[in-house]
């Protein structure tokens, strides 16, 4: 098992920019192996924080889940029909369900999709809704679409 995932991709990473110190600068070769070496380098700033974005993003869905539950007339769409609107709370209840405890980036992926998709549910439901409530629930899935693209966001310095 690497232990030390990134520093060890970004010892590949080292490597190929050290194979391209002999190299002449106008060679499609090295600017391809520079590009390579870039790229090397964001796997190894995934691997490092991969699980830890995952997870604020399930803190996230989770909030807004318990949060969407405590609203008092989510069960009833705007046009008074109910049909769609308990469907929704039903999938809302199974993501809340959803907490094994298994960390593996293949399965936080997996339902962190599943959460984003039933937000995105959500916020179709509540987004036109006046009331306090449902107006602080738009701004918090809001929020979370903000912070979804920001963790998603490279530090990496080129």
């Amino acid at each position: 098992m690497i232990t030390h995932g990134r520093r060890s991709v970004d010892d590949v990473a080292q490597l190929i920019d050290l194979s391209l110190l002999h190299m002449p600068d106008d060679t499609p070769a090295k600017a391809e192996l520079r590009g390579t070496a870039m790229l090397v380098r964001l796997v190894a700033e995934d691997f490092d924080r991969a699980v830890d974005v995952l997870v604020d993003d399930r803190r996230q869905a989770e909030d807004i889940f318990t949060e969407a539950l405590g609203l008092s007339n989510l069960t009833q769409a705007d046009d008074g029909s109910t049909d769609g609107v308990m469907a929704l709370v039903g999938e809302i209840r199974e993501r809340l369900a959803d907490s094994a405890p298994d960390l593996r980036v293949s399965t936080l992926s997996t339902r962190g999709d599943e959460d984003t998709r039933v937000i995105v549910r959500l916020h179709a439901a509540i987004e036109t809704r006046a009331d306090p409530a449902g107006i602080a629930l738009n701004h918090r899935i809001w929020r979370f679409i903000d912070d979804y693209t920001a963790r998603r966001r490279y530090g990496l310095q080129t």
